[in-house]
């Protein structure tokens, strides 16, 4: 019993001890994580003022930049204005080539005006040729259609050939179509033939049958004679016994009792 009374205690000082323990230790974290914020919060401002001096720095240098951009803008709008002079000269030198085009042109006109003629001076030709050639491809026209009408010809007497050789074929067609009437009817033949041999196969199976059934009666006759053997035997068997037991009864009521008194009467 006492020693369970001082594990009890050991237990309780060992659960006090880590109690107090951990509540230090707890303690320890937040002071270190109070260290931690302050820290943060001190180096946070810090980069804050530092943000703003780089801000102000920025904007002087964005406020120099608009400066030079503004700069820029006025050295362009020069150079439209010399760009702008440069094309109305140029404008001006296009239509002075356009009025040299234009005589040019006027002299081309009469050129074609000329060879217009001409062409159609060679196109008279040309029909007069035409005429001609028109009339020499009529003769031919001619001579082509009594091609075709010999041709014609020639392809009725083809197609004629042609009915012939159908027909023959037509010919051969229903020979052949006989011959295989007659193959037909030959395998019937056949087929009759096997079936008669099968019909004499079952005739053969049945008689066969018959035999066995014979042979089972006769099994069965062999049977009933040896029953009736055995019957016989037993009728003699029990009127003999009968005569045992008879011959044991009037011994009993004789003064003289036997030697083989009560005795079961001997198997034959």
């Amino acid at each position: 019993m006492k020693s369970k009374f001082w594990l009890l205690v050991i237990l309780l000082l060992l659960g006090i001890a880590i109690f107090y323990i951990r509540k230090k230790t707890k303690q320890k974290r937040k002071k270190k994580e109070k260290k931690r914020k302050k820290g943060k919060e001190e180096k946070e401002k810090g980069k804050g003022k530092e943000k703003e001096k780089e801000k102000e720095k920025e904007k002087e240098k964005e406020k120099e930049k608009e400066k030079e951009k503004e700069k820029e803008k006025e050295k362009e709008k020069e150079k439209e204005k010399e760009k702008e002079k440069e094309k109305e000269k140029e404008k001006e030198k296009e239509k002075e080539k356009e009025k040299e085009k234009e005589k040019e042109k006027e002299k081309e006109k009469e050129k074609e005006k000329e060879k217009e003629k001409e062409k159609e001076k060679e196109k008279e030709k040309e029909k007069e040729k035409e005429k001609e050639k028109e009339k020499e491809k009529e003769k031919e026209k001619e001579k082509e259609k009594e091609k075709e009408k010999e041709k014609e010809k020639e392809k009725e007497k083809e197609k004629e050939k042609e009915k012939e050789k159908e027909k023959e074929k037509e010919k051969e067609k229903e020979k052949e179509k006989e011959k295989e009437k007659e193959k037909e009817k030959e395998k019937e033949k056949e087929k009759e033939k096997e079936k008669e041999k099968e019909k004499e196969k079952e005739k053969e199976k049945e008689k066969e049958k018959e035999k066995e059934k014979e042979k089972e009666k006769e099994k069965e006759k062999e049977k009933e004679k040896e029953k009736e053997k055995e019957n016989k035997a037993l009728i003699l068997l029990r009127s003999a016994s009968k005569k045992q037991i008879n011959g044991f009864r009037i011994s009993l009521t004789s003064k003289k009792v036997p030697k083989i008194q009560g005795k079961p009467p001997s198997k034959p």
